[in-house]
C-alpha cells in the first residue's frame, strides 16, 4: 500500500519539476500547464467525497485497484498529450482515480491492522508520500533527461500498474457495517467541522 501512496504522491508533485518540458510538448504556457496540473487536486478532492458515498459497498480492495488502474490511465493519456485538451483530460482522471483508491488504502489500513500495530501500519503506507519526494522527483526528472518527460509519465503510470498487481494480495472483505459511520453522521460530527 505504500507503492500506491508514492504513486498518488509522485503524480502531485512530479510535474512541477517537468513543468517547461511538458508546458512545451503540449504547446502552453507554464502558466497554464501549471494551472491545468493545479487540477489534479481539485479532482482528487472531490472524487474522494464523491467516491466514499457513491462506491461505499464496493470492496476495499477493488477501489485500491480501480483507482490505480485508472491513475495509470491518467497518466498515460498526460504522457500521450499533445494539446491542452489532452492534457487537462489525462490529468483529471489520474486525480479522480487517487480520489478513489486513497481513502481505500487509508480505511484498509484501519481495517487490516487493531491495536498497537495501527499507528505503525499507517506510517508505513504515509512512508509513500516522503517517497514521492525523495525517490520519485529524482527519479523522474532522471528519466526525463534522459529520455523525455513523457517517459517520466510512463514511468508513474508502470507504477501505479504495479501497486494495482500488489492490491490483488490485499484482504477482500471489507468491515462490517456497523464500523462504518455514515457519510451524513461524519459531517455533523462536531470534532469532525472544524477540520472541514
Amino acid at each position: 500500500m505504500t507503492a500506491s501512496v508514492t504513486a498518488i504522491g509522485a503524480q502531485a508533485l512530479v510535474p512541477g519539476v517537468l513543468l517547461p518540458d511538458i508546458a512545451e510538448g503540449v504547446g502552453l504556457s507554464a502558466a497554464a500547464a501549471g494551472g491545468i496540473f493545479g487540477i489534479y487536486g481539485l479532482a482528487l478532492a472531490a472524487s474522494s467525497f464523491a467516491a466514499g458515498a457513491c462506491l461505499r459497498r464496493l470492496a476495499g480492495r477493488a477501489r485500491v485497484i480501480g483507482g490505480l488502474a485508472g491513475l495509470a490511465a491518467g497518466l498515460v493519456v498526460v504522457a500521450s498529450a499533445s494539446d491542452e485538451l489532452g492534457l487537462l483530460t489525462g490529468v483529471v482522471v489520474a486525480g479522480a482515480a487517487a480520489g478513489i483508491a486513497l481513502p481505500a488504502v487509508y480505511g484498509l489500513v484501519a481495517v487490516m491492522v487493531d491495536g498497537e500495530l495501527a499507528s505503525r501500519a499507517t506510517s508505513r503506507v504515509l512512508l509513500g508520500w516522503a517517497l514521492s519526494l525523495v525517490v520519485g522527483i529524482p527519479v523522474a526528472g532522471l528519466i526525463a533527461q534522459l529520455f523525455s518527460w513523457r517517459s517520466a509519465f510512463v514511468a508513474l503510470a508502470a507504477l501505479a500498474l504495479v501497486a494495482a498487481v500488489f492490491g490483488l494480495g490485499l484482504p477482500s472483505a471489507d468491515p462490517p457495517e456497523e464500523r462504518r459511520p455514515q457519510f451524513r453522521e461524519v459531517l455533523t460530527d462536531r470534532a469532525v467541522l472544524p477540520l472541514l
